[in-house]
């Protein structure tokens, strides 16, 4: 953890504004939209400070701390960790209520995008709310669809959570391989890969 902790501390740079944020990141497959300095449209994916490198780094960063303190260890380096997380770029909220998922209010070049990286912040973490899940839509295809069903059920909103499996409308077989699909990802690159790891 300490060592981890020590890597996000280095690869942390100033914004220009005396906030930290990581140096190059993503969120993972989703790109943003955006103009550059001559006024053309472009799309990119990689950009400095990305919501979910910060919830990571804000999560290590108060584990470690908190050992230490348990532990009665690295006062210094306790501090150096204390001061860089008080100068972390706070979350984001954009013009439409969300939590961003980069440091500007980028839009997303798809806005219901399967990918709901920048939420670590709300599971398995525990430092934001709803709206970037409410924004993003309930649709997806195995586990991006198990991890919303289990970001509502975290969020205590079990109806909403129910609403993520398959109906009674459908078959009773089909609902297991359905429910299997969405929370085991049963997919054959899973699988071959599950495979290997016993091989």
């Amino acid at each position: 953890m300490k060592g981890a902790a020590e890597f996000c501390a280095d690869w942390l740079v100033d914004d220009g504004q005396g906030r930290l944020v990581t140096a190059a990141g993503n969120s993972p497959e989703i790109e943003f939209l955006y103009t550059d300095p001559a006024g053309a449209k472009r799309t990119a994916g990689i950009g400095r400070g990305p919501t979910m490198d910060l919830a990571i780094v804000r999560h290590l960063f108060a584990a470690c701390i908190r050992a230490s303190e348990l532990l009665d260890r690295d006062p210094e380096f306790r501090a150096e960790l204390k001061t860089k997380l008080e100068r972390l770029l706070p979350y984001q909220v954009g013009r439409r209520g969300q939590l961003q998922e980069w440091a500007e209010d980028w839009p997303e070049r798809d806005p219901l995008h399967r990918h709901i990286s920048h939420l670590y912040a709300l599971h398995p973490s525990n430092q934001i709310t709803r709206r970037a899940l409410e924004l993003r839509g309930d649709e997806g295809a195995g586990w991006s669809r198990a991890w919303k069903i289990d970001f509502w059920a975290r969020m205590e909103d079990g109806n909403h959570a129910y609403q993520g499996l398959p109906d009674n409308r459908t078959p009773p077989a089909h609902r297991a391989a359905t429910v299997r699909e969405r929370l085991l990802q049963g997919t054959a690159p899973l699988r071959s890969r599950l495979v290997s790891a016993d091989t």
